[in-house]
């Protein structure tokens, strides 16, 4: 599906295609976060403590890096060489140049209280079988 949700794209493309082409030059920054730990950020955000504080970002604000380097990850995940991963020298940066939440309304209290963020590696690994199931299915 073509909804813009970055890894799983990336991922999907590795994994059928063997290779990943960005239609851009791959600069713009993303922090990606593992369904359940944006779960558990949003059950932590409905203590009552919490009530009229207003909105709140979730989301993971540490592991933020570039697509280019998603997609390095993401083929990698897949079994394929960085080499797969091609970028467009004429085509800029698109969408945010950079798009890291800031998870400080959620609360101190509230974070502590919630297990680490999962790795990169580990919801990589996670989406590869996810999307692996998927296609299983075309």
């Amino acid at each position: 599906a073509a909804d813009g949700r970055v890894p799983i794209a990336l991922m999907r493309m590795a994994m059928q295609e063997g290779s990943i082409k960005l239609r851009s030059d791959g600069t713009p920054r993303r922090s990606p976060c593992f369904v359940w730990d944006g779960l558990l950020q949003m059950a932590a955000c409905l203590d009552p403590a919490r009530a009229g504080l207003g909105p709140v970002n979730i989301g993971n604000p540490s592991d933020e890096l570039s697509i280019v380097e998603l997609a390095r990850r993401c083929a990698k995940e897949a079994g394929l060489g960085a080499d797969r991963v091609h970028v467009s020298t004429t085509g800029p940066g698109q969408g945010l140049a950079r798009c890291a939440p800031n998870v400080d309304r959620v609360g101190a209290r509230a974070c502590s209280a919630l297990p680490p963020m999962t790795p990169l590696s580990e919801g990589l690994a996670v989406l590869r079988e996810w999307v692996a199931w998927t296609l299983a299915d075309v």
